[in-house]
């Protein structure tokens, strides 16, 4: 009865914990190319094969809310030609500094960890050369879009968290990954 009980208070907590994880992400379709005025970056949560693997992770572009992943999902986002910082949110903060060129695509996976409470994140760009699993991704992943509106009470609460974690980048005192120019595709 005892261990029923414990698993029952398992469950519940992490029902808690992951509530209204994906509330704000929606089905989507693909984005197809990219315009000659534009970026598309793709955000891939391949599904956990560790403990942990696969939850929600939210992802910014500076300040500006991108939508969150979780495992087999794929989240796309048009951005601007030149730099940019992407952040990954979930236990902890994972970084990637781009610079873009318009009209190519690039790739990044959301590789998620088992953590204390929750799962961990690290964004690990997709280099040049380094391409062989995208066909594979857009093909069996669920695409997924921001309902900005849905979203908005959890960016207004996440503000102050992700000016923090920038300006901890700009300091110089975190890691983080590189995503050059030619990394597209």
């Amino acid at each position: 009865m005892r261990q029923a009980t414990q698993f029952l208070v398992l469950i519940t907590v992490s029902l808690l914990l992951c509530s209204g994880c994906a509330s704000f992400m929606i089905a989507g379709e693909p984005l197809g190319a990219p315009s000659s005025a534009e970026a598309i970056v793709t955000f891939v949560a391949p599904h956990g094969v560790m403990m942990g693997g696969g939850g929600a992770v939210g992802l910014w572009d500076g300040e500006n809310f991108i939508g969150q992943t979780y495992g087999g999902s794929i989240v796309q986002y048009k951005a601007a030609p030149g730099k940019h910082l992407f952040m990954g949110k979930a236990e902890n903060w994972s970084y990637v500094s781009a610079d873009l060129k318009p009209g190519k695509n690039y790739y990044i996976r959301v590789q998620t960890y088992i953590g204390v409470l929750q799962n961990r994140v690290a964004l690990d760009p997709v280099q040049k050369g380094d391409e062989a699993e995208i066909e594979e991704w857009m093909k069996d992943y669920r695409v997924m879009s921001l309902d900005k509106n849905a979203a908005k009470e959890y960016i207004d609460s996440m503000l102050p968290k992700v000016k923090e974690a920038v300006t901890e980048f700009e300091k110089g005192s975190v890691k983080f990954e590189q995503l050059n120019p030619d990394d597209n595709r």
